[in-house]
């Protein structure tokens, strides 16, 4: 753990000058090591290609890794893979059933694509159900954002949770200015 945070406060500049090649080498040793947030944390590099060439089957093999360790938001992630057809098929089922598993692991962005995945195949309320929870733990920027796309749903439930959220946003932007 304290490798991956080693890279953590080296990739944000927290206390040090950032560094994201030395990030990426503490990222390495905490995978290595078969720690989930290290494998989740160097996917995200290969991912991106920040720091490092971009490299979406290396990254989705190490999502996929760290979510069998129970690391939900790398569930989360592979769902992206599977849904976008990022190195592999294109597969709504897959990247369905990944949603569900992150949502379930307590990610609220799997929570909310999970939702979003049950609203368009027309289970409304079970997609309420996920939505409604997804505030408890989202942050200020990603409520801001999936609020305001939420509240030009025409069902009225929809955007009424995104109502919510935008609340919720505007709560916790208070409180950090306080």
């Amino acid at each position: 753990m304290a490798m991956n945070m080693t890279g953590r406060c080296l990739e944000n500049g927290w206390g040090v000058e950032a560094d994201l090649v030395a990030a990426i080498r503490w990222y390495r040793h905490a995978a290595d090591k078969g720690l989930d947030a290290g494998l989740y944390n160097l996917a995200n590099q290969y991912a991106s290609g920040r720091g490092m060439a971009r490299d979406d089957a290396r990254a989705l093999d190490l999502y996929l890794r760290a979510a069998k360790l129970g690391h939900a938001k790398s569930m989360t992630k592979a769902g992206r893979f599977y849904e976008d057809g990022l190195a592999v098929q294109a597969d709504a089922t897959k990247a369905m059933d990944c949603y569900r598993q992150g949502a379930q692991g307590g990610d609220f962005r799997g929570q909310y694509q999970y939702a979003r995945m049950l609203a368009e195949r027309g289970d409304i309320e079970t997609s309420l159900q996920w939505l409604k929870r997804v505030p408890l733990t989202a942050t200020e920027g990603f409520l801001r954002e999936a609020g305001g796309l939420l509240v030009e749903s025409p069902d009225a439930r929809i955007t009424a949770v995104g109502r919510e959220m935008l609340d919720r946003a505007h709560h916790l932007h208070q409180v950090a200015q306080a």
